[in-house]
This record gives C-alpha cells, structure tokens and sequence, in this order.
C-alpha cells in the first residue's frame, strides 16, 4: 500500500497566498474606472479598487489600535 502525503503547513501557506493573490488581482482589474473622491477638504479622482483598498486598511488600522489602547488586558 502507498502511503498518502499530507501538505506541510508551508505549502498549504503558499496555496492560500496564492489563492488571495489571485483574488485581489481579479478586483482590482474589474474595478479599475476612475471615481471622483471626496473627503474633508480633498478632492481627487483614483480608480475604485484603490479606494476600497485604502477603506479596508483604514479601517484594519483604527481596529487594531483601538483594540490596542482599549484598556483591557489580554487574558492569554
């Protein structure tokens, strides 16, 4: 009987980066149309995928650092 090989830990690493990599290229290539932004006193004009991405990662910013300086401790 053969034995099955198991995926190490790095190649299902390489698989999922893969996998999201290729992802994040289909978005940004489906929204490339330029959209006009505006936020406080700036006016700009930049494609959509660049405005969502700069979103989300606001957004990942102001969530770790609130949970950074919320006070608690962590309990681990």
């Amino acid at each position: 009987m053969a034995q099955k090989k198991i995926a190490s830990t790095a190649q299902v690493r390489i698989v999922v980066i893969l996998i999201i990599a290729a992802a994040l290229l289909v978005f940004v290539f489906q929204n490339r149309e330029l959209v006009e932004t505006k936020f406080l006193v700036l006016d700009t004009t930049m494609p959509r995928a660049l405005v969502i991405l700069l979103t989300a990662a606001a957004g990942f910013v102001a969530g770790v650092l609130v949970g950074r300086f919320s006070g608690r401790k962590n309990r681990a």
